[in-house]
């Protein structure tokens, strides 16, 4: 969909409850393309559009069915479960029209989803190439679906998502983590598999639960009606949005009216705020303004503003009333300004950025950004731009709730709930670095998540959490908070009690100057082994060795584990450091390991309460099970 703000043409975009008009009498859904995988041992459901009231008969795999498609122009069928194999093809036909689907396999289906890391493609993997860098078995087949967002669900994919074989070349562009998922699942189940990676860098996990999911979590009622508000009314949640900003800036200034007085400084050339002296790492807000004259007769008009590519979020000021907002990586931004904006003589146009990594800024270029009159006279405005930088102490503000990945649903809305209906065995997630910020909320959310998908895909759904590894400050020589830390332990608390769902360990994969670390086998063949263990198809630990309990013992805090039976040691490191005792504050402390347990001296701190190791955005973590993986962040209470 297009996510320039055009209140007419998005009004008419999100209120879609049905299927758009089939191109023939009847079609399936766009997710039944040749060269699919359905889930083996599953009812086998398919859904589609049609004219109302056309009937055809569905075929698949020797069985026939007659259909009819309903007055919504939507139909649905489902066949008896059948056991991997095929190829087998998929006919819908009523003697003058046919539709097929060819070369479908029944098999293991996976859903792998998340933000970069999972999106991270194996032409940019190092390490072992899957399938030793060859064409996959035929029997594999792979999709991804496009990134594309919604203010309310869609039943169909926007931007259609083929199945490919797992060729080399269509292997390249795919997700690694999950091709190395299916490399092992393909190996130890002797069966087809089917990959569906449904990601998008930089995404946080609201954007991937439903409105109605969020609404039994709490705590976004505001949002959740101001996005209900866009899918009938974009325009006026557009400016409900812009008065709630407005309200949180709350500066004794309105600069979006009248401008800042404190410093501004000309702007040579719309680009990367980072190419400027003094904001070559800065992440923040800035403040852009410009001015340009119009005569009576221009000002009665209306028309088309382009300020060409933003990086990342703009809220955009036309003599002080709100003319769009929308979020992107440098993706230029049109929007349309009625009459009675513009008035004769001088205008103001003011745009308010967020940047929150690496560029940022007005980026342009400068011949893209002009005021397009409806008469068709084109004002340029590439050039007299002044800035100002907004003080840090100053904050952030909220995300307007329809934006993609800052937003509430959007994703969901448009990358997963087109895909209910289809079985799955299970789902795979990579996701959590754009909700470190707030990762006390986290392990709720991913609780949420699990639920919403689940009532999607099937209650016993296998769910597989992928861990932050480790990146950004080591803090090697002193207890420090950890926003990654605390996102680790959520990810932990969010599974720990649930018999089908696991966490893969990832702490000892990670690189602190890169947040995207490049070598992904390991970290997708450990997801297969809790995968396949839920599955009870392979003995491994399913949710890392994590301490169950930390007691007060004849002057020791003694830490015991899950699984119990995992021998302890030190590895890579003549002693055990990141162990930290805690009360008010937290100090680094002495710590020995004896067979299972992790045993700290009191006398360290007598009036401690918690006991935590590992607790930094990316520690080196020594302390490893016989099993070969290493104990992770964590934080625990201390009982007398």
């Amino acid at each position: 969909m297009n996510k320039s703000f055009n209140a007419g043409v998005l009004a008419a975009a999100v209120s879609l409850s049905a299927f758009a008009a089939p191109a023939f009498a009847f079609e399936p859904a766009s997710v039944f393309n040749d060269n699919m995988v359905l889930q083996r041992d599953e009812p086998l459901v398919f859904w589609g559009r049609g004219e109302p009231g056309e009937k055809f008969q569905l075929s698949f795999a020797g069985t026939t069915k007659k259909v009819k498609v309903g007055r919504n122009g939507t139909w649905r069928t489902k066949l008896k479960p059948l056991k991997a194999g095929g190829p087998y093809q998929l006919k819908l036909a009523d003697g003058n029209n046919t539709s097929t689907v060819s070369n479908i396999m029944l098999g293991d289906v996976w859903l792998c989803s998340g933000q970069s890391n999972m999106a991270f493609r194996i032409k940019d993997a190092t390490g072992d190439l899957p399938w030793e860098g060859k064409d996959a078995p035929e029997r594999i087949r792979i999709m991804t679906v496009e990134r594309d967002y919604d203010a309310a669900p869609e039943k169909e994919l926007a931007k259609k998502a083929q199945w490919q074989p797992a060729t080399t070349t269509n292997l390249a562009e795919f997700s690694a983590v999950c091709a190395y998922l299916g490399e092992e699942m393909e190996k130890t189940l002797d069966v087809p598999i089917g990959l569906i990676n449904s990601s998008w860098g930089g995404s946080q996990i609201e954007a991937w639960i439903s409105a109605k999911e969020l609404k039994e979590v709490g705590g976004f009622d505001n949002d959740l009606k101001l996005l209900s508000t866009f899918v009938d009314d974009p325009k006026q949640a557009q400016q409900q949005y812009a008065d709630q900003w407005q309200d949180w800036w709350q500066h004794q200034t309105q600069p979006w009216k009248t401008p800042l007085t404190q410093t501004w400084f000309d702007v040579p050339e719309p680009a990367s705020w980072r190419t400027w002296k003094g904001f070559e790492d800065f992440n923040g807000l800035v403040w852009y303004r410009n001015n340009f004259s119009l005569t009576e007769a221009e000002a009665k008009l209306g028309g088309r503003l382009s300020i060409g590519g933003i990086d990342e979020v703009d809220l955009t000021w036309l003599n002080g009333q709100i003319v769009g907002t929308e979020f992107g990586w440098g993706t230029e931004r049109t929007y349309d300004v009625e009459p009675g904006v513009l008035k004769a003589g001088e205008n103001l146009l003011m745009i308010n950025i967020t940047s929150t990594y690496g560029d940022g800024g007005l980026v342009g270029p400068a011949d893209h950004i002009a005021l397009t009159l409806s008469d068709g006279k084109r004002i340029p405005l590439g050039e007299g731009w002044r800035a100002s930088r907004v003080p840090e102490s100053y904050g952030y503000s909220r995300n307007a709730p329809w934006q993609s990945i800052n937003g509430l649903s959007g994703l969901y809305n448009s990358m997963i709930a087109p895909l209910k209906g289809l079985h799955i065995r299970g789902a795979a997630w990579y996701q959590g670095e754009s909700n470190t910020g707030r990762a006390g909320e986290y392990a709720g959310l991913m609780q949420a998540l699990i639920h919403n998908w689940r009532d999607d895909f099937g209650k016993n759904l296998p769910f597989i959490v992928i861990q932050l590894p480790g990146y950004g400050n080591p803090s090697a020589s002193s207890a420090a908070e950890s926003d990654w830390a605390q996102l680790r332990q959520g990810q932990w608390q969010a599974v720990a009690n649930d018999k089908n769902a696991g966490l893969v360990i990832t702490i000892d994969q990670g690189n602190p100057a890169d947040i995207h670390p490049k070598n992904k086998s390991i970290v997708g063949k450990r997801t297969a082994d809790v995968a396949l263990a839920l599955m009870g198809e392979k003995e491994a630990i399913t949710n890392g060795i994590y301490p169950v309990k930390a007691e007060a013992k004849d002057g020791d805090v003694v830490v015991m584990f899950d699984p119990a039976d995992e021998t302890l040691q030190v590895k890579g490191s003549s002693q055990l450091n990141y162990v930290e005792l805690c009360a008010d504050s937290c100090k680094r402390v002495n710590a020995t390991v004896r067979g299972g347990e992790l045993h700290v001296a009191l006398s360290q701190m007598t009036n401690a309460t918690r006991v935590r190791y590992c607790w930094a955005d990316a520690p080196e973590c020594h302390l490893y099970g016989q099993s070969g993986l290493p104990v992770s962040s964590f934080e625990i209470d201390i009982q007398p």
